[in-house]
């Protein structure tokens, strides 16, 4: 895949592994990046970035950031629909 970004390209190429077995579902296994002058390969797209600009361009989702108390939620959509 190429993604233009800031006058260059960004290009992305997933490494697929697949078992033996007729069923199997290929598995992303590496990830290759190449933008201007530098060529990273890491395990997972999150980590190629974080090496080929130096810096941490993600957050990852780490729980429920909501209450999980439904009748809130219910309270709210009964507003909304009626």
């Amino acid at each position: 895949m190429v993604f233009p970004l800031c006058g260059n390209f960004l290009y992305v190429e997933p490494i697929y592994m697949q078992s033996d077995k007729d069923v199997s579902i290929p598995e992303i296994k590496r990830v290759i990046l190449a933008y201007q002058e530098k060529l990273v390969m890491a395990e997972n797209l999150g980590q190629a970035l974080v090496e080929i600009f130096g810096i941490r361009t993600a957050t990852y989702y780490s729980g429920p950031r909501y209450s999980t108390n439904h009748s809130n939620i219910t309270g709210h959509s009964n507003i909304e629909y009626d």
